[in-house]
């Protein structure tokens, strides 16, 4: 039996954090569901979802690399296990769409909440924002 773990990485950003991340799933054999990377004004958020065996022995040992791996980054790790009910081959079928948004000088807060609060009145999920 397997559980699905959402991990998240913290901190400054770095060639090669990923890199050094996903070798410690490989060796492990670990298999990674979803990922997701952002870097704002050089702060690092990498998240992944990853299938681990339920015995504890093998959860710690996974755990454990990523932890002290993370930790030699000077970076933050965070967990949780998701819900039983959670199943990496279900994909929800959502309509996509890109919106970019040109401005002379930056793009205020005010219109980032006018545009979120409009696609948030006809149901659209936000799923990245990009600067």
């Amino acid at each position: 039996m397997q559980k699905n773990i959402l991990v998240t990485i913290s901190g400054p950003d770095h060639p090669g954090i990923t890199a050094r991340l996903m070798k410690i799933l490989t060796q492990s054999d670990t298999p990674i569901y979803d990922i997701g990377q952002n870097v704002t004004h050089s702060l690092l958020s990498l998240s992944f979802v990853i299938g681990v065996n339920e015995d504890p022995s093998a959860n710690t040992s996974i755990m454990k690399d990523l932890l002290f791996e993370v930790h030699k980054m000077d970076m933050t790790l965070d967990y949780k296990v998701l819900s039983d009910s959670y199943d990496p081959n279900d994909e929800i079928e959502l309509d996509k769409f890109i919106l970019n948004c040109v401005a002379p000088d930056t793009i205020t807060p005010g219109f980032i909440a006018d545009i979120s609060g409009v696609l948030a009145s006809y149901n659209v999920n936000i799923l990245k924002i990009d600067k």
